[in-house]
């Protein structure tokens, strides 16, 4: 079992994240319940099904279990609100304890509820998916989404603990693996060269679920390198945006999943950072080849760049009429460059055309 610290300035806190196998058992505990004053767990129901009378049995022993619906869709201010009222149904008071079991969608709702349940209770994330163990549940970012785009509302919540135990990705389908493979090279990628040139050439053995433990861990690692030097997003944490402006958009369009979403993200602002950031060729290139074993189709015909465009306008990086990009100098250097519609036409285009050949 390994440990990290996530520990922003403001507020002075300090949350544990625990990545390892059999590890949810000796930390999600009675004994560690025992300072609150009802345990209340959101569970995704395929998680639910799979491990509510194996893996997650002796940790809902006694807990009152709100089974959450599978879906993007439901990352939502409706869903919000029922499980608000769920909460106040059953008598959750201000030294309560909410978990949240299951991938980002669940650990991001559940911490958003958390924060503002009662101005604020405590909160123990236990991510279930790859995505979820490299990315969402690490920071203290929680939000639901608005009028299908992500994460318009939300705020920072520190957990008290997250617990990613490796056990729970044996159920995962491929795609879902390629998803948490695709946000780890986007962090390596803009921010750790070296980390980069590690896992890059094992991918299709990490897609087959070789030595994940090793990329979960230094992918935790180089996200609180940036999430505890800037905790509110108000400089360095922005890197972790990349590929995901366009991204977030094509997700919203085209309904593709959130990996291959941002992998295609990740392709456009590759080209945006050849034209407009330096980035030399042969650079874009192994970026280029690390996404595409990941994912070597998409078809881009019904991505119009007009329409990302009007997506990506309601994003939160946009300034005026220009959008902020995370943009690459080299492999694990970024920069913060403001684009115009010209340019990231021009960039979906040659994106789009690449892919074809």
């Amino acid at each position: 079992m390994k440990r990290f610290l996530f520990t922003p300035l403001h507020p002075p806190v300090t949350a544990p994240i625990y990545s390892g196998t059999d590890i949810i058992d000796k930390l999600a505990t009675p004994r560690f319940f025992k300072p609150f004053s009802a345990v209340y767990a959101v569970v995704d129901e395929r998680v639910n099904e799979f491990y509510s009378n194996g893996l997650l049995k002796q940790t809902l022993d006694g807990v009152s279990v709100y089974v959450f619906p599978r879906g993007e869709r439901h990352k939502s201010l409706a869903r919000l609100q029922r499980l608000l009222n769920w909460l106040w149904e059953n008598e959750a008071d201000r030294d309560s304890l909410l978990l949240g079991i299951g991938g980002g969608v669940v650990t991001d709702i559940t911490g958003f509820a958390a924060s503002c349940y009662m101005r604020g209770v405590a909160y123990v994330a236990v991510p279930t998916t790859l995505l979820a163990q490299v990315d969402a549940a690490v920071g203290g970012k929680t939000a639901v989404n608005l009028h299908n785009t992500k994460n318009v509302i939300g705020n920072f919540h520190a957990p008290q603990m997250v617990i990613c135990d490796s056990r729970f990705l044996s159920s995962l389908h491929m795609e879902q693996i390629k998803q948490g493979l695709v946000e780890a090279i986007k962090v390596f990628a803009a921010s750790d060269r070296r980390l980069f040139e590690k896992h890059v050439p094992n991918l299709q053995s990490l897609i087959g679920r070789q030595d994940l433990h090793l990329l979960i861990a230094d992918a935790i690692n180089a996200k609180l390198v940036i999430v505890n030097a800037d905790p509110y997003e108000k400089g360095l944490r922005r890197v972790l945006n990349f590929g995901h402006t366009t991204g977030h958009a094509v997700e919203a369009i085209a309904g593709w999943s959130h990996g291959k979403s941002i992998a295609f993200g990740m392709l456009v602002a590759s080209f945006l950072s050849q034209r407009h950031s330096s980035l030399p060729q042969n650079e874009g290139s192994r970026i280029w080849s690390a996404i595409t074993a990941l994912y070597d189709r998409f078809d881009a015909a019904a991505l119009d760049a007009e329409l990302l465009w009007d997506k990506i306008k309601h994003d939160k990086k946009r300034s005026g009429e220009q959008i902020n990009f995370v943009l690459l100098l080299r492999c694990g250097t970024h920069q913060i460059v403001p684009i115009n519609y010209a340019q990231f036409k021009r960039s979906v285009a040659e994106t789009r055309e690449r892919i074809s050949r």
